[in-house]
């Protein structure tokens, strides 16, 4: 019971921490204006404010499309058996359970890197 316990919690807390997230970046586009500011007048021209509010929408939106992927992989791999399936096969490399511990985290840690650097490899081969 109180690991079902711990895996409802600790994925309640993920759920709710890429909420929070996609929240704060919809109150972020939706203060952006392409109208300069009169605080700003004199010390930024109003073409550059202007692409620098575009800049930081595009990079929010990307932001949001990557807190998505991420938050669905990991729900999916954790709701799918991942995390145990993958602690059963490495668990016998070390007697330790903190070792145990890094090299699942150093694992999870690589094959995430390669599957962002897949993913940023293909859109950059798209013409």
């Amino acid at each position: 019971m109180l690991e079902s316990t711990w895996f409802w919690t600790l994925f309640l807390f993920f759920a709710l921490h890429f909420i929070l997230e996609l929240g704060l970046d919809f109150l972020t586009l939706r203060r952006l204006s392409p109208q300069l500011p009169p605080e700003f007048e004199g010390f930024c021209p109003p073409e550059r404010y202007a692409a620098m509010q575009a800049y930081t929408r595009d990079r929010v939106r990307f932001g949001q499309v990557e807190d998505t992927f991420d938050f669905l992989l990991l729900a999916v791999f954790w709701l799918a058996g991942g995390f145990s399936l993958l602690d059963r096969h490495l668990a016998h490399f070390f007697a330790h359970p903190i070792l145990d511990g890094w090299l699942l985290a150093g694992f999870l840690g690589l094959l995430l890197g390669y599957l962002l650097a897949i993913i940023v490899f293909v859109r950059r081969s798209r013409p």
